[in-house]
């Protein structure tokens, strides 16, 4: 098994002997014996390959000695160990400083019949061309041409540049058939992935391949990308690029951090691991029967799955799967759930419910969604809306620093809540009305509050801080007292 980033001698070998078998010289790959072994030749071909592969969605570029150019494996003399930069600098940290942005550069050397093979790996150019002294080389053929002098070219490559992802790079690569298996989990895949048919005489590498949760390159032979083995995995820590994105469960015996009861590491892709997050949830979860300190049963409304369920998806989806040091968690406590993922959110947490489906993982969600997690739609905030207001629970609330993190309280009365979740709740109230077409009226928010009648006055009171607190305004202002309706503060209104 080989998960980023390892080269065994065996797989080394393996790679070169498909390199050769390529049908004819590649703009991303260029042979030699004994020539281009000087720092700048070196430098030219780095910024040229680099860039090259960048534009033909390879994941690196690669200069070979010790093959000629009719792919016969002859081998070279050319010792990159020894080898010199500009004047006596040492030949790899040379290319590393005077190549830009600087390049992870990786050599490796293999011995094949008793013949010396050296590669030089060039990782794609990521987050901007490669220049060397002062220009940006690539390779136009077989031929390594300045970019400057071909701005169509140059255009295309900054656009593939933008779009690079994370969620598609790889995290295993150079594995055999039989060792995706060991990664991914069929059971996994086909449980998920209703639309594929389990049984067709296809393998199951077809199966991923066909879906493109396995690639196979020139490069590497089999790959896995980050979205797949998130998703399928039968142990997320066996890739070490994404050991820190397995979620954690933790519960804790009150209110406070300080006293933990237990802890979970979901080591399993999502696909497994979401259902077992949804259990310990509908376990774990604040509400249903107590004993207070008098010793009698007291029984509280648990906190809705649906509303839970719906912000683990989001959080999942929307997570930055580049952001180190940090995970995904899920808190729960006597009283409340906090869902924290990395990343600050895409859009304004007071428009996620009006607001389209935007990811920064559009792979995962697309995986999530077909495996009916999420819809993708922007109705998964609807949910956790209407889910808490027909229970009459506090309202969700929302918390962006670096991380977003969202917090479900477990149910309080009114009376109990804070200034801050009532006005929220009311705003929430109206984003949900709005968009199914409802009014929002006095009598409106007190059925999302579930008060009674004689308690119009109070709810008056309350739509007016809301309205002061700048998160609705009347649709109408024109109209009286007893006929006013609200919209939150972004909707259109007549004046």
């Amino acid at each position: 098994m080989a998960p980023l980033q390892s080269t065994p001698h065996d797989q080394l070998v393996a790679r070169i002997h498909r390199f050769t078998q390529l049908p004819a010289e590649m703009p991303w790959i260029e042979f030699k014996v004994n020539s281009a072994t000087s720092g700048p030749d070196i430098a030219k071909y780095v910024c040229a390959l680099g860039n090259s592969a960048t534009l033909h969605d390879e994941q690196a570029g690669f200069l070979i000695w010790g093959i000629s150019d009719s792919r016969d494996i002859v081998g070279t003399t050319f010792d990159w160990q020894t080898a010199k930069g500009k004047g006596n600098e040492d030949l790899l940290p040379w290319l590393t400083r005077v190549v830009t942005p600087s390049p992870n550069l990786t050599f490796e050397s293999a011995v094949i019949n008793g013949n010396n093979v050296v590669l030089l790996r060039v990782p794609a150019a990521r987050t901007s061309p490669y220049s060397y002294d002062k220009s940006r080389y690539f390779r136009k053929g077989s031929y390594t041409k300045d970019l400057l002098d071909f701005p169509s070219d140059e255009r295309a490559l900054w656009q593939k540049i933008n779009q690079f992802e994370f969620e598609t790079s790889n995290v295993a690569e150079g594995l055999e058939p039989e060792e995706v298996s060991e990664y991914l989990s069929e059971e996994a895949f086909f449980a998920n992935r209703t639309e594929i048919p389990a049984s067709t005489g296809q393998s199951f590498l077809d199966r991923l391949r066909e879906s493109k949760a396995v690639t196979y390159s020139h490069e590497l032979g089999w790959c896995i990308p980050a979205w797949s083995a998130l998703m399928y995995a039968r142990s997320i820590s066996a890739f070490p690029l994404l050991h820190s994105l397995a979620p954690r469960v933790m519960h804790f015996r009150d209110a406070s951090r300080t006293n933990i009861l237990r802890e979970w590491t979901i080591d399993e892709g999502y696909a497994l691991g979401f259902p077992r997050i949804m259990e310990l949830f509908a376990t774990i979860r604040p509400g249903g029967e107590s004993i207070d300190t008098s010793g009698r049963r007291v029984e509280t409304p648990v906190l809705p799955t649906v509303a839970f369920r719906e912000v683990l998806a989001n959080a999942l989806m929307h997570q930055d799967l580049e952001a180190r040091g940090s995970s995904l968690t899920i808190e729960i406590f006597s009283d409340h759930v906090d869902v924290s993922n990395p990343g600050a959110p895409l859009v304004s947490p007071q428009r996620f419910i009006d607001s389209t489906s935007v990811t920064r993982n559009p792979h995962l969600g697309e995986a999530l969604r077909l495996a009916k997690f999420v819809e993708k739609r922007g109705s998964g905030w609807d949910r956790i809306v209407e889910s808490l207001e027909a229970a009459h629970f506090p309202p969700a609330l929302i918390r962006t620093n670096g991380a977003t993190t969202v917090t479900l309280s477990a149910y309080r009365p009114f009376a109990l809540m804070s200034q801050e979740e009532k006005e929220e709740a009311v705003y929430q109230h109206a984003c949900l009305n709005v968009l199914e077409n409802r009014p929002v009226t006095n009598s409106s928010v007190r059925r999302r509050f579930g008060l009674k009648d004689s308690q119009a006055g109070q709810t008056t009171r309350l739509i007016k801080a809301t309205e002061d607190a700048g998160l609705i305004k009347p649709y109408d202002r024109t109209a009286g007292a007893r006929s006013l309706r609200y919209v939150p503060f972004w909707a259109s209104s007549i004046n």
